[in-house]
Parts: C-alpha cells; structure tokens; sequence
C-alpha cells in the first residue's frame, strides 16, 4: 500500500509537471500557425484576413512612436501596406511564452519596401507581440509593436 501511494504521488507530480509543457508547446505552435496564416493572408493580398488575426480592442505601436487601435484599423494600415507594394519574405518567432489566455513572442522579420525609381529598401528588424486566446478560442494578436534594424535609409 505505501509503494502504491508513493507511485501515485509520483505520477501526480510528473503531470503537473509535464502538463504545463505540454501545453506551452501546443501554444507555441499554435502562434506559429497563425503567424504562417498572417504571411499567407498578406501574400494574397487579404487585408480582412489578416485583421481577423487581431483582437477586436487591439493596440498596435508603430515604430514611429505613434499608436493604432482596432482591428478595423489595422485592416486600414494592411490595405495601404498591400497598396504600396510591401512584400514579406518571413517573420520568425524566436522567444515564446504563455500564461492561461496571454502569450507573448518575440522574432524576427524581413520585409522589401519598393522605392521611387525601382530600388527595393530591405527593412529587417524585431517585434514583440503579446498574444490573446479570444472567446471562440483563437490565438489572436492583441499588442504588437516592431522597429526597423536596417535604420531609416
């Protein structure tokens, strides 16, 4: 009986252990999933699907030191992005965490800006993204902010 409740305390702590892993990787690769649907989204040319991506009270910091709130207008910015030609070869996740219904990211990405005369700009930088598993149980960006590494050119 004592060698049954010491495996039960074993096994007990072993999942409580293993289980939050698990799940850390599941939103990990849930988060890449819609990281990858975001870059689809943007190829084809979908600003609404890309917005979808995003809480409806979502806040957006852009490099410039301004700030956009909302999913509609972040669909707005999309469209002028998409308008202007801006390309996105990848955005890679590098750091990730979770707690419950938050998650937050941090990558890479490496977008081509056209130019007056034909020249393509290379804007590789950063970004954080603090994430947010919405009502119907979808990851979705809630907070996102990025800078350009290459510097303003």
């Amino acid at each position: 009986a004592r060698g049954t409740n010491l495996m039960r305390k074993f096994l007990i702590t072993l999942t409580m252990i293993l289980l939050p892993a698990c799940a850390m990787a599941d939103g990990k690769d849930d988060i890449q999933g819609v990281l990858d649907q975001w870059l689809a989204s943007y190829a084809v040319g979908d600003a609404a699907g890309v917005a979808g991506l995003y809480t409806e009270d979502t806040i957006i910091l852009l490099p410039d030191g301004s700030r956009m709130e909302g999913r509609a207008a972040v669909q707005a910015f999309q469209e002028e992005s998409m308008a202007a030609d801006i390309t996105y070869d990848n955005i890679d996740l590098v750091d990730f965490g979770m707690d419950r219904d938050l998650a937050w990211s941090t990558g890479v990405f490496l977008a081509k800006v056209p130019l007056e005369g034909g020249d393509i700009f290379e804007a590789a930088g950063t970004y954080a993204i603090v994430w947010r598993k919405d009502a119907d149980g979808a990851w979705r960006i809630h907070m996102d902010t990025w800078n350009d590494a290459a510097g303003e050119e």
